[in-house]
């Protein structure tokens, strides 16, 4: 938990595999490291992420990129709810930039079922530092 590799659910059971530069990471993880110099010469810049989704009810994933709803795939039960769907999603990410994904899980409905810490690539430099900073940036000092 301290280390982010965590999601938040109010039933469905996430499981996720994300693959980068040859090496396996998990939600909350920088994955700039999968693709330095010092890991070699880097053909691709692509990540595999393969989640794995156990829900009781019938549901939608929802890959999230830099807070906007990039990718929708549905879920469906089984009889039970007990065996997993398997998704997997193939990104490209773009060199030299900064970018964050997760996933939502949605019922039918479009209730918050459950939600995934992000993981990211690139850097990017805060612009606000403080609290001061925050409340002069919202108008509010």
């Amino acid at each position: 938990m301290r280390n982010g590799h965590v999601y938040v659910s109010r039933g469905p059971v996430i499981d996720a595999s994300i693959q980068a530069g040859g090496n396996t990471y998990r939600f909350g993880c920088d994955l700039s490291a999968a693709f330095s110099q010092e890991q070699g010469e880097i053909a691709s810049h692509e990540v595999t992420c393969t989640l794995s989704v156990a829900s009781d009810v019938n549901a939608r994933v929802t890959l999230i990129h830099n807070g906007i709803a990039e990718s929708v795939r549905d879920v469906s039960i089984t009889a039970t709810g007990e065996v997993p769907e398997v998704l997997e999603w193939n990104i490209a990410l773009e060199e030299g930039t900064y970018n964050w994904y997760r996933f939502d899980i949605r019922d039918e409905a479009g209730t918050l079922l459950a939600f995934t810490n992000p993981f990211y690539y690139g850097s990017k430099e805060p612009r606000i530092t403080t609290y001061n900073e925050l409340l002069s940036s919202a108008n509010l000092t």
